[in-house]
Formats: C-alpha cells, structure tokens, sequence
C-alpha cells in the first residue's frame, strides 16, 4: 500500500460504510414491498423518501459541518443516526412508516454525503493529489461485497436481523476510522484548497451566467443519477415481479450493477489519462444506453434472466463515471453558481438528490402504465442522453478557473495590463481583448 493510500484508508472506510448500508438493503427491496404489501408504483413512492430527505439534508450539510466544527464531527453523529435509519427502514411494518424511513435515510445520508467528500476535498489538498476515484471506487467495492452477501442470505436470514447485524458492525468500524481520521485532518477540514478560494475572491459570474451554470449542474445531477441508480433499485423487483425469479437471483440484479459501477470506476482514471474527458463521457453514454436497452428487449422477448444480467453490468460500466466527475469539480461548480467553495460537495449532493427524489416516481408512475421493462429503458435512454453535460461541466470550470485566476485585467489610464498568456495557450484559448 502507498504512503497515499495509507494516509485515505480511515476516510476511504468511512465511504465503504456508506455503500455497504445500501448494497445491504438493495438485494432486499422485493422483501420490502411485500412486507408492506406495495406495489411497483407504491414502492417507488416510498424510495422518493430517500430523495425527498436527500435533498433536505444536502442543503443544509454544509452549514451544520461548519457549526460542529467540520466533517469529522459531524460524520459520528449524521453515520450513526444514517444507521439506525437503516435497522428501521428494515424493521417498517406499514408504506407509510416505509416512507418515513426512506426519508430519514436519505436526509442522514444527505449529511454524510456532503461529509466525506468535503473530507475527501481537504485530503486532496493536504496530499497534492486527486484520492475522489479511489474513495468512490471504495464505496462501490463495498456495495458489491455487501450485495453479495444480502443476495445470499436473502432466503436464509430475516431481513430486520441481516441489518441489525450488519450495522452494528459498521457502527464500530465507523468509531475505529473516525478515531483514525481525527488525526489527519484538522478540525476544520472543510476549507476548501486555496486556489478555489482565490478563484472564489475573484470571480465574477455575471447573474444570466449564474442562471446557465445552475441548469448545467442541476442537468449533469440528474443525468448522472438516472444511468446509474435505477439499475440498482428496481433491477431485482423486475427479476422478481416480470422473471419469477427466485430471490437468490432477484438479488444478483443490482450486484451485478453496482459490480459495473465499481469496474466503470477503477477504470475511469486510466481511461481518462488516454483518451481525455470528452471522449469517456460520451463513450459511457453509449454504453450505458445500448447495454441497458439490449439486455431489457433480448429479456422480455425471451422471458429469461441472464441476458438482462449481462445487460445490467455492462450499462454500469459506462453509468460509474459520473458520480466522480462531478464531485471531483464541486468545489468549482460553486463558485460559478456564486457559492463558497466549500459548499460544492453539498451543492453535487443535492442535484443526485433531486434526481434520486424524481426517479422512483417517474419509473414507478412508468411501470405501472407499461411495465418495468419499458421503465428502465426510457431512464436508461433520457440519462445517457443527458450524460455528456458532464462534459461541458468540466470544460466550462476548467475555462473559467483560467479565466478567473490566470486571466486578470486591470484598467489603468485605458490600457489593459495581461497575465501569464503563457497559461492560457496551454490551455488552447486566446485571451480575450478588451
């Protein structure tokens, strides 16, 4: 292991928790709704609560850290309750308390969200190197561990014991890396790196512009949440409801697809380093789109399992490298929305909740009309169609930081004084005259 490496692991454990409570629970959703006796529409009514309390706690995470002194407090107290949610999501004996478990899932989950990567953007900055990848890539890992294991245990072990069990566990390793991560971060961790401080000092998004960078941002959140997320939820209801398949395969649904994801995530670096951003986003876009739709159709048609299996892991390939992208730039994307830095982790956050609050209802209200399958092809389709907003994304950051803190013009006696000219042919752009 690496000096780097080593020096993640904590925070890195922090994010394997995150994705272990919902690979724990995803291989369980048909348990769940016929445990409160929902249907494909009522049960993507009670999955809105995770957005609905997402997006609530997205928005608020940022002030709540900065009032408890920075991530690390705050991810003790928001992981803990973000545990329990989960024992009582489980234990929900009705829809409507289904709901309401939902909800506060997502609301801690929110907080926890906006927690660990603002940690990881004060980790970036300490190291001089980008750790996003591998952080997220580490929470994928442990959703595929923990799905596994919910898809083998699902006809064996009573669901409310399976969670219980599993987040005891995670309560003490969260406790171990937090003792851990005290050490290496400081109590204010949440500063974002200087230089987006002094873009943020500079910047001066004009209003209209503000406007377009709102509608990129809250765009690309909402792509990249209806390529990856949909898969995950509703693949082993449709197993279940539409195949007949047995729970134990139901459950292989969203392993397989958050096993795509974490291959789509290990990749993503290389791939870029290759062939640069603009060709990897839309290459996933492709991918996502062809895999998911080809493995829907060659199942329907066929009424078997593994084509939509291998369908399923393919499209997640392609859908894994959106999450990283985005939250790789969140401290930019705030300052062209006229945000303090800091606040870009929660500023990503909230956008995937909103799209996590959209998508059970548009696919639930879908699925009761024409079915399941016709659900997840449409959201496949609209969200690779999306997903090159991403692109521009980065593009539009990558310009205006130069723009903002290597491009500076002062008028003095009505001459223009230029700087560093050099850095803006190596980005391949002209200053601009004035």
């Amino acid at each position: 292991m690496s000096r780097s490496s080593a020096r993640i692991a904590p925070l890195a454990a922090v994010f394997a928790i995150n994705g272990a409570v919902y690979g724990s629970l995803l291989p369980r959703y048909p348990q769940l709704a016929d445990q409160v006796g929902a249907s494909a529409g009522e049960f993507g009514v009670a999955l809105a609560g995770i957005g609905l309390g997402g997006v609530t706690g997205a928005l608020v995470a940022t002030r709540v850290i900065r009032l408890v002194g920075g991530p690390v407090p705050a991810l003790f107290a928001t992981g803990t309750a973000f545990l329990l949610a989960a024992i009582a999501v489980a234990s929900a004996p009705s829809l409507g308390l289904l709901t309401l478990a939902f909800t506060a899932l997502g609301l801690f989950d929110g907080f926890v969200d906006t927690a660990m990567n603002q940690a990881g953007g004060a980790m970036r900055a300490r190291l001089g190197a980008s750790v996003m990848g591998r952080l997220h890539a580490t929470l994928a890992a442990a959703t595929v561990a923990a799905t596994a294991l919910g898809a083998a245990t699902a006809d064996v072990v009573p669901l409310q014991l399976h969670l219980a069990v599993v987040a005891t566990l995670l309560f003490v390793l969260l406790l171990t890396s937090l003792r851990a991560l005290r050490t290496e971060l400081p109590s204010r961790a949440a500063d974002a790196p200087g230089d987006d401080r002094d873009v943020h000092a500079r910047s001066r998004t004009r209003p209209r512009r503000r406007t377009l960078w709102w509608a990129v941002v809250v765009g690309a959140g909402l792509a990249a949440v209806l390529v990856e997320l949909p898969a995950q939820e509703w693949s082993a209801l449709l197993l279940s409801r539409e195949l007949s398949a047995t729970s134990f395969v139901a459950g292989l649904g969203p392993l397989v697809a958050v096993a795509g994801v974490l291959v789509g995530r290990l990749s993503l670096d290389h791939a870029v380093n290759a062939f640069g951003w603009r060709i990897v986003i839309r290459a996933a876009g492709i991918v996502t789109s062809v895999g998911l739709v080809a493995g829907l159709g060659v199942s329907a048609a066929t009424e078997t399992v593994l084509p939509l299996l291998v369908g399923l892991g393919v499209s997640a390939v392609g859908a894994g490298v959106a999450v990283p992208l985005l939250f790789d730039r969140s401290t930019h994307l705030a300052v062209r929305v006229g945000l303090a830095p800091e606040s870009g982790p929660g500023l990503v956050s909230g956008t995937f909740r909103i799209g996590v609050l959209v998508s059970p209802l548009l696919i639930g209200g879908v699925a009761e009309i024409a079915g399941l399958f016709v659900a997840l092809a449409l959201a496949a389709v609209a969200g690779a169609v999306s997903l090159p907003t991403g692109t521009e994304v980065r593009e539009m950051a990558a310009s205006n930081r130069i723009e903002a803190a290597v491009f500076r013009t002062s008028v003095t006696r009505g001459k223009v004084r230029q700087h560093s000219e050099q850095d803006w042919s190596r980005a391949g752009r002209q200053p601009r005259r004035r």
